[in-house]
């Protein structure tokens, strides 16, 4: 037996990758290169100093004030994106994620607020908990670090599931910490079809199962690094609709995007709108048939809120639909000029 392993070492010194893979020698190289327990390299890829020595450990950094916002998802309308608002406000602090340990308990989050335009506060069912995993892969390994809590807001019940990755791919190491402040959310924001991201945070209303109605992903609630856009949108009579949003224009698959503010100029009165409760993002692929709603608070006379739509994956609206209290629609104006351009 003991030849044996020696020529598999042997093996596995000498022979690429691709060619252990073609021959099947592969699952017996990582096997013996895993190390202490399953291997726990550090940052590196190195062990962190024999067999008794982990490593150091990961850090997560909450600067005050630090936040993540649901952010749209394809598909969904505007009304769906507005009633899966949310807010997560993270505990200021360090958190300290060991390589050896296989879940602890863990304080990531002060305050959720849910379900826009009114938002309810979440209350914490108990206290959170993250639990790790070690993954040694081709090209190098991976730690996984889930968090989950439960919350109820009001008679609904809440769930989230935050994972946080740091890995060491091709000889290049990820930063062994993440920082979250009140723009960021550990990672600069990214499309929504990419290859590997450090951080994804999901919530999961009710049964969690429903994903027009139930599930949300977290992201940056500014989205401040993204290029700011401005939506005019003319009415007939002169009134004027303007929208503001940061966008990342996809290559391919989808960009991130949501609206930052609203003026709305309706019947001789204006509107000024920032409150992310208020305001809805929605597109399908590829960011086609963008979507826009936004609440008034305090309505403009019998008008609670507009809302419009591209028509034809990216043509103009060719109207604005006027909500009434409950956001449903109660008429419309033709919309005579729309323009959608990088603001200065």
């Amino acid at each position: 037996m003991a030849n044996h392993r020696a020529s598999l070492l042997r093996i596995c010194e000498i022979i690429p990758v691709a060619l252990a893979l073609l021959f099947g020698f592969l699952p017996a190289c990582n096997q013996e290169n895993n190390g202490r327990d399953g291997g726990n390299p550090d940052a590196d890829g190195i062990d962190g100093g024999g067999d008794d020595d982990p490593g150091e450990p990961f850090l997560l950094i909450f600067d005050p004030g630090a936040q993540a916002c649901s952010q749209f998802m394809i598909q969904r309308t505007a009304a769906q994106e507005l009633a899966l608002r949310g807010r997560i406000v993270f505990r200021p602090g360090t958190i300290t994620l060991p390589r050896d340990a296989d879940s602890f308990s863990a304080e990531l989050i002060d305050e959720v607020h849910l379900t826009g335009p009114e938002p309810v506060q979440a209350q914490p069912d108990g206290p959170g908990e993250i639990t790790h995993e070690y993954r040694q892969q081709v090209w190098g390994y991976r730690h996984l670090y889930t968090y989950t809590q439960a919350f109820h807001a009001g008679s609904r019940p809440f769930g989230i599931e935050a994972t946080f990755s740091f890995r060491f791919r091709d000889g290049v190491s990820d930063p062994d910490e993440l920082t979250f402040d009140p723009d960021r959310v550990g990672e600069e924001p990214q499309g929504y079809n990419t290859d590997y991201t450090q951080v994804s945070i999901l919530g999961f209303l009710d049964n969690g199962e429903d994903y027009l109605k139930e599930k949300q992903t977290y992201r940056s609630c500014t989205f401040s690094s993204l290029p700011s856009y401005r939506v005019t949108a003319g009415l007939e009579g002169g009134d004027t609709i303007v929208l503001f949003k940061r966008y990342l224009k996809p290559n391919m698959g989808t960009g991130p995007a949501a609206v930052t503010q609203a003026e709305i100029d309706l019947d001789g009165r204006r509107r000024t709108v920032e409150n992310y409760f208020q305001t809805a993002y929605a597109a399908d692929l590829h960011n086609f048939n963008e979507r826009y709603l936004v609440v008034l608070d305090p309505p403009i006379g019998d008008i609670h809120g507009v809302h419009f739509e591209e028509t034809n994956q990216n043509d103009p609206p060719t109207v604005v639909d006027l909500l009434d209290a409950d956001l449903a629609p109660s008429g419309q104006r033709t919309v005579t000029g729309y323009v959608d351009e990088e603001a200065p």
